[in-house]
């Protein structure tokens, strides 16, 4: 029995694979030799694993490109969108989000700002001029209200506390209502009140100026010329003060017309002519006129001596051209009133007319005009 016998039996199949191994190396014939089975199946479980962690790696990659160019490209075309109530990016507002502005903050007095459908401001309703009675000093008002700014009754003279007035038309503070020293003091009687608050009214000292409380003309303006007591205010009698006669009334505004104090001066209101001043004497229509060209009339003598004719309710002097009826309505000037034209003319060579009484001569009445 061989050597080789006596091995194959001791080792078995698998000492036959090892001894294929020893006889391989034996004759240097190792590069021919099969490789271990172990390690070949080694080998296709590692590839096998190499395929697979490649082909996750792969996944994942491919997946997180996908998300992070979808990211991208979802922020490219998020931006100001004009509609969706939000105003963002370059828009000035969008429905009602208006960033906060204002019409005062775009420099309007007031008013309702409002954002028009392109995302722009709608400024329309904003309040471009000062309006005089929504009680908020604008603009050039003087007040409104009960809006002074920083005014106090102290701005306004020697007064000691009160409260300030604005007129209806906001341009004119009014400090009636203000106090001087003494007033305002408890009394009975004048005689218990101080010097410079000598009218004991409603048992409270005042010194008679214009808003102050009153019983008598006598309790108001003392060293005033004109000006009294009307409905149980004092009132210095200036225009548009309210009076019961022209003797409530001061030098400069001396007539008592529907109850106010007036100037009669030229426009001024009336009843009568002697409810207008000198310079305009003639009440015409509820209104003082001087008479002059132009001014409105009912009669020639509501008309000055420069323009005496009245005609079609106003004054002329019945020069060329002027309005007629009637040569009575025209000046020595021109002193025919054309049936033409019903205005004064000379009545010379060339001037216009209908019959002869318009022409000094004859008139052609063909071609209407005085020979």
């Amino acid at each position: 029995m061989t050597i080789q016998t006596e091995l194959l039996r001791s080792t078995g199949r698998r000492g036959v694979a090892g001894l294929g191994v020893y006889l391989c190396l034996s004759l240097g014939l190792l590069a021919g030799c099969p490789s271990d089975p172990d390690d070949g199946e080694d080998d296709v479980g590692d590839t096998d694993t190499d395929t697979d962690t490649t082909e996750e790696s792969t996944s994942e990659d491919t997946t997180e490109t996908t998300t992070e160019t979808t990211e991208e490209t979802e922020s490219t075309e998020t931006g100001p969108v004009c509609g969706d109530g939000v105003a963002e990016g370059d828009e000035q507002c969008d429905g009602e989000d208006l960033a906060g502005q204002t019409c005062e903050g775009l420099r309007y007095f007031g008013g309702d700002l409002a954002c028009n459908e392109d995302c722009t401001f709608d400024e329309s309703a904003c309040q471009a001029e000062p309006e005089c009675g929504n009680g908020v000093l604008e603009g050039d008002e003087a007040c409104d209200g009960m809006d002074f700014g920083e005014a106090t009754c102290m701005d306004f003279g020697e007064f000691v506390g009160g409260e300030l007035a604005c007129t209806e038309d906001c341009t004119t503070i009014n400090s009636n209502a203000c106090l001087s020293e003494g007033e305002g003091e408890d009394c009975e009687f004048d005689a218990d009140c101080p010097e410079a608050a000598p009218f004991c009214v409603n048992n409270l000292c005042w010194n008679g100026d214009e808003g102050d409380p009153c019983d008598f003309n006598s309790d108001c303006f003392p060293d005033q010329d004109g000006g009294g007591c009307y409905e149980n205010v004092c009132y210095d009698g200036s225009q548009g003060d309210p009076c019961g006669g022209d003797g409530s009334c001061s030098p400069e505004s001396p007539y008592c017309v529907f109850d106010m104090c007036e100037t009669g001066e030229y426009g001024s209101p009336c009843e009568f002519d002697n409810d207008c001043g000198e310079d305009s004497p003639f009440c015409v229509g509820l209104m003082c006129y001087a008479g002059n060209e132009g001014d409105a009339c009912e009669f020639d003598s509501d008309c000055a001596m420069g323009s005496p004719y009245c005609v079609d309710d106003a004054c002329y002097d019945g020069s060329v051209d002027d309005p007629c009826n009637a040569d009575a309505d025209c000046g020595d000037e021109a002193p025919y009133c054309s049936n033409a034209t019903d205005s004064c003319q000379t009545g010379e060579a060339g001037s216009p007319c209908s019959v002869n009484n318009d022409c000094i001569n004859q008139c052609d009445q063909v071609n209407m005009v005085c020979e």
